[in-house]
């Protein structure tokens, strides 16, 4: 997935991006081969200028609650667009039937592997929302 270096913190990935990873604690870095777990807040600015940069992967964690569920879907997974179409239509089929209709999917990996973001109503508590999707 390409995504144009133009994207602002106006776009609507930006906001979601915003939105979604309000958990700014103890993020890890990848940067030049290394992964680093940064030691301070990040702010919110600095999150979409590290996700924008071709050369880094930068990543959150959860704090108590949470406003998404997410699903990492590998590149070589039986329900990947690229090795499946149906099969991942039939994922987010799956996933409608129980209430998860909005979503936005960000490759998450060089190798082409995605993450799936699946907007919740509310703010949950993370452990009950890890509970439910296992």
């Amino acid at each position: 997935m390409n995504i144009p270096l133009s994207v602002t913190t106006n776009s609507v990935v930006s906001q979601a991006l915003i939105n979604y990873f309000h958990h700014l604690s103890d993020v890890i870095l990848h940067k030049k081969g290394e992964w680093k777990t940064l030691k301070y807040k990040l702010h919110r600015h600095l999150l979409l200028k590290y996700h924008f940069k071709r050369d880094r992967v930068v990543g959150v964690r959860f704090g108590k609650t949470t406003k998404y569920l997410a699903a990492d879907i590998d590149r070589l997974s039986s329900i990947h667009p690229a090795e499946n179409p149906i099969g991942f239509g039939k994922f987010l089929e799956a996933m409608e039937k129980i209430g998860l209709v909005r979503y936005i999917k960000l490759q998450s990996s060089w190798s082409g592997g995605l993450h799936i973001y699946f907007s919740l109503p509310k703010e949950v508590n993370t452990y009950d929302a890890a509970c439910f999707w296992f």
